[in-house]
C-alpha cells in the first residue's frame, strides 16, 4: 500500500513521539529510583548518627571509614581526624594486642567480641566494649563496629567484687560461726569458725543438711525457729548443737533470710554460749545464795529481836511500874539505874536493826511537810537534860532564812541529827555544843553540829563512817558505842541523795554537817505545832474491858498491870484461837493488845479471822492493837494489812501505850462516851 506524503508525515510524528516518549519515560524511572535510594540512604545515615552506641566503619586495612555522631563525642575528635585514623590509633598500648587480635578475629570468622582500653582527645583512657562483624559494600570488605563506655560498668563490676572481698573477709575472720543454708535445710556454706566449733571440714559440713548438726532433742525447736525465720525473714534464738564427736554445746543463733540470684537464703551467725550460761548459772546462784542469805540474816535478827524485847519488855515495863510506886531514895535511885541500862541495850538493838535495813537497801523513807527550825529545837531538846547534867551548854542556831516549812523524810532526819547531837554531847566534857540549820546558796538545807570535844584522828573524816568504827579501840577507852550510829546516818543521808562530812576544828572539836535537797511546798501557809516534851496524858478506862493477846506470861502480867492502873478491865487470852473462842463467847470486850508472834494461832491470822467475822458480827468491829516486838516497817505493814488499827512495839513505854489507847478510843467509841472520859480525865489532871 502506498501512502501520501500527508500521512508519511504523521507516521513518522508518531514514531517521533513514542521514541521521545519512551526516553522521557525511562528517565523519569531512573530520578524516582535515585530519589527513593537518596531517601534511604538518609534514612539509614540518620539511623547511624542517632545510635546511643557509638558505631565506626573499618576498612580491612584498619582504616576508619565512617564514624557515628556518639564516637565523636566519646572519643572527643572531629570526625574528619576520626575518618584520617586507624583504629590502634584508639587503642592504649596495654589494649593494643588485644584490639589487633579482635580486629583479625572479625575479618576471619566474621564476628568478634572484646573489651580494651581506648583514648580520648584529651590522652585519657577508658574501658569500653566492642562487638564487630564484618560485610560488604560495594564490592569492599568492611567491619562494623559498635562500640560502649563500660566505666561505670567496671565501678560496678570493682565495687562487688570489693563487697565480695570484705564480706569473704568478715566472713571468714569472724568470731562466730557462720554459715549459708536454704529454707530446705541445705548447708551452702560455712565459715571456718564453724568448722571449728562443729569438728567438720568444710566439704563435710556443705555435704550435710541442717537437721544432721543438732541432736535429736533439739529438732523440734530448731524446726520451730527455721518456720519463724522463713515467716518474718529474722529470728533470733537458742539451740543445741551437736559436734562430730557426739558433745553438745548451747549455742545463740542470729538467722536473717534474704535472696541471693533469685534464691532464698538464710544467714546464720551461732555463737558458743555454754560458757556464757554457766558464768549467768554461778552469778544468778550467787545472787540468790547472797538474798537467802540476806534473808537468813534478816530473819536472823528478826528473831533475835524478838527474843531480846520479849524479855527486855518485862524489865523496863516493871521498871516502868516501880518509878510510880512509893520508894525509898536508894530504891529509886536502883530503880533509875535498871530503867537506864535497859533503854541502852533498847538503843543498841535498835542501831543493829536500823544498820540491818540501811545495808540491805531496804530504806523506806515517809516524806511529810515540817518546820526545820522547830524540828530542830524539839530533837536537841531532847539531850539537854545530858547536856545539863555534864555542866555543857548547848546552842540552837536558826538562820532567819530558812523556809517556815519544807517536805523531807523527817523522822530519818530526827535520827540523823540525834545522833550527831548524842555523840557530841557523849564526847565533849566540857564547852559548848551548838547545832545550827540554814539553806544554802545552792538551795539545800544543811544541819551542822559543833562541839568543843575530842574531835578525832586526822585522816579518819572517811572512816568514821564506817560501820563499827571507833576512834579509841584500847581497853581504857572512856566512851563505849556500837559505831553503828555514823554508819546509818550515811545511809539515810544517802538514801535522801544528800551527803555528810566530818572535819576537825582548829581550836579543838569536831564539825558534823549534813546537806539534803531542800524542798518546798506549793505553800508555806500551814500551822505547825510544837512537839516538845509535853506532860503525860492522864486516862481513866472506867472498866472498859480489855482483851490482852499474850502468850509470854511476863508480859501479860505487865500489860495487865498497867491497863488496870489506868482503870481498865482486863481479861486474858494465850494465843490466837483462844481469842477468838473468847471474842465468840462475848463478855463485852471493847478492845484487843494482840501480840504478833503466838503458839497454836499468831495475831495476823487472828485479826483476819476476826475481821472476817468468825467470832461474830460484832466483834469484827472491835478495835485492835497489835503489841509485838517485832520493829520492822515491814512489820507494822503486815499489821495495817491484817486489819490492826495500830502498833505498839516491845518493850512498852507506859506514856506511849496510854498516848495509843487514847487514839484508839477516840476513833471507836461513841463521841459522847469520849467526849465524857475526856472530861473526867481532865478534871483529874
Amino acid at each position: 500500500m502506498v501512502l501520501g506524503p500527508d500521512r508519511k508525515l504523521d507516521e513518522l510524528t508518531r514514531m517521533i513521539a513514542e521514541f521521545v516518549g519512551s526516553g522521557v519515560a525511562g528517565e523519569v524511572e531512573r530520578i524516582e529510583a535515585k530519589t527513593e535510594m537518596d531517601l534511604k540512604e538518609q534514612r539509614y545515615e540518620s539511623l547511624f548518627h542517632a545510635s546511643v552506641d557509638s558505631i565506626l566503619i573499618i576498612d580491612f586495612e584498619g582504616k576508619i571509614r565512617e564514624a557515628s555522631e556518639s564516637a565523636v563525642r566519646m572519643f572527643g575528635l572531629s570526625r574528619g581526624w576520626l575518618l584520617r585514623s586507624e583504629l590502634t590509633h584508639l587503642v592504649s598500648a596495654d589494649s593494643l594486642e588485644r584490639a589487633t587480635g579482635g580486629f583479625r578475629q572479625a575479618l576471619e570468622d566474621g564476628r568478634c567480641h572484646y573489651e580494651a582500653d581506648l583514648l580520648r582527645a584529651d590522652g585519657s583512657a577508658f574501658p569500653a566494649e566492642l562487638v564487630g562483624s564484618s560485610f560488604e559494600i560495594g564490592g569492599e570488605k568492611r567491619v562494623y563496629a559498635i562500640v560502649r563506655d563500660i566505666t561505670h560498668r567496671r565501678k560496678t563490676q570493682t565495687a562487688v567484687i570489693e563487697r565480695e572481698r570484705k564480706f569473704r573477709t568478715v566472713f571468714e575472720q569472724s568470731l562466730d560461726g557462720i554459715m549459708l543454708h536454704d529454707l530446705e535445710g541445705r548447708i551452702l556454706d560455712a565459715n571456718e569458725t564453724l568448722c571449728k566449733l562443729l569438728g567438720w571440714n568444710r566439704s563435710e559440713l556443705i555435704a550435710r543438711k541442717l537437721s544432721e548438726l543438732h541432736p535429736e532433742r533439739a529438732l523440734q525447736s530448731c524446726r520451730l525457729a527455721m518456720k519463724e525465720v522463713a515467716e518474718r525473714g529474722r529470728h533470733r534464738f537458742e539451740c543445741e548443737f551437736a559436734r562430730s564427736d557426739g558433745s553438745t554445746f548451747v549455742a545463740e543463733v542470729w538467722a536473717n533470710a534474704f535472696d541471693l540470684e533469685g534464691d532464698h537464703v538464710v544467714q546464720a551467725i551461732v555463737r558458743d554460749v555454754t560458757e556464757q550460761r554457766r558464768k549467768e548459772s554461778e552469778i544468778r546462784e550467787a545472787m540468790e545464795a547472797a538474798e537467802l542469805a540476806n534473808e537468813s540474816k534478816s530473819l536472823f535478827l528478826a528473831t533475835m529481836s524478838h527474843e531480846i524485847r520479849t524479855p527486855l519488855n518485862g524489865i523496863l515495863g516493871f521498871t516502868d511500874l516501880l518509878e510510880t510506886s512509893e520508894l525509898e531514895e536508894e530504891q529509886r535511885h536502883s530503880v533509875e539505874m535498871i530503867r537506864k541500862s535497859g533503854d541502852l541495850l533498847l538503843g543498841l538493838i535498835s542501831n543493829i536493826l536500823d544498820f540491818s535495813r540501811a545495808e540491805s537497801g531496804r530504806v523506806i523513807l515517809s516524806d511529810e511537810a515540817f518546820d526545820p527550825g522547830l524540828f530542830l529545837k524539839e530533837t536537841v531538846a531532847l539531850h539537854r537534860a545530858v547536856a545539863n547534867g555534864k555542866g555543857l551548854n548547848i546552842l540552837v542556831d536558826v538562820a532567819a532564812d530558812l523556809p517556815p516549812l519544807v517536805i523531807g523524810a523527817k523522822a530519818e532526819l530526827r535520827q540523823i541529827v540525834m545522833n550527831l547531837v548524842g555523840n557530841a554531847v557523849k564526847f565533849t566534857d566540857k564547852g559548848t555544843v551548838v547545832v545550827s540549820a540554814m539553806k544554802t546558796p545552792d538551795q539545800k538545807l544543811r544541819f551542822s553540829v559543833v562541839d568543843s570535844g575530842i574531835g578525832f584522828p586526822e585522816g579518819d573524816e572517811k572512816k568514821l563512817f564506817d560501820a563499827f568504827f571507833q576512834v579509841d579501840l584500847s581497853s581504857t577507852r572512856r566512851h563505849g558505842g556500837t559505831g553503828l550510829g555514823l554508819a546509818i546516818s550515811r545511809r539515810l543521808v544517802e538514801a535522801m541523795g544528800g551527803e555528810i562530812r566530818a572535819a576537825n576544828r582548829p581550836t579543838g572539836g569536831a564539825e558534823f554537817v549534813v546537806e539534803v535537797p531542800l524542798r518546798l511546798p506549793e505553800s508555806q501557809n500551814f500551822e505547825t505545832h510544837a512537839e516538845l516534851p509535853v506532860s503525860p496524858p492522864v486516862i481513866d478506862g472506867q472498866g472498859m474491858k480489855v482483851l490482852i493477846v499474850e502468850d509470854h506470861p511476863v508480859n501479860s502480867r505487865l500489860l495487865k498491870l498497867m491497863l488496870e492502873k489506868m482503870g481498865f478491865a482486863v481479861e486474858l487470852a494465850s494465843n490466837g484461837r483462844e481469842a477468838l473462842d473468847h471474842l465468840r463467847d462475848g463478855g463485852g470486850i471493847e478492845l484487843v493488845l494482840m501480840d504478833m508472834r503466838m503458839p497454836v494461832m499468831d495475831g495476823l491470822e487472828a485479826t483476819q479471822r476476826l475481821r472476817a467475822g468468825e467470832s461474830g458480827e460484832e466483834a469484827s468491829k472491835l478495835p485492835v492493837v497489835a503489841v509485838t516486838a517485832n520493829a520492822s516497817e515491814a512489820d507494822r505493814e503486815a499489821c495495817r494489812e491484817a486489819g490492826m488499827n495500830h502498833y505498839l512495839s516491845k518493850p512498852i513505854n507506859r506514856r506511849e501505850l496510854e498516848k495509843v489507847l487514847l487514839e484508839v478510843i477516840r476513833v471507836s467509841l461513841p463521841s459522847e462516851v469520849f467526849g465524857m472520859m475526856a472530861a473526867e480525865n481532865a478534871v483529874k489532871s
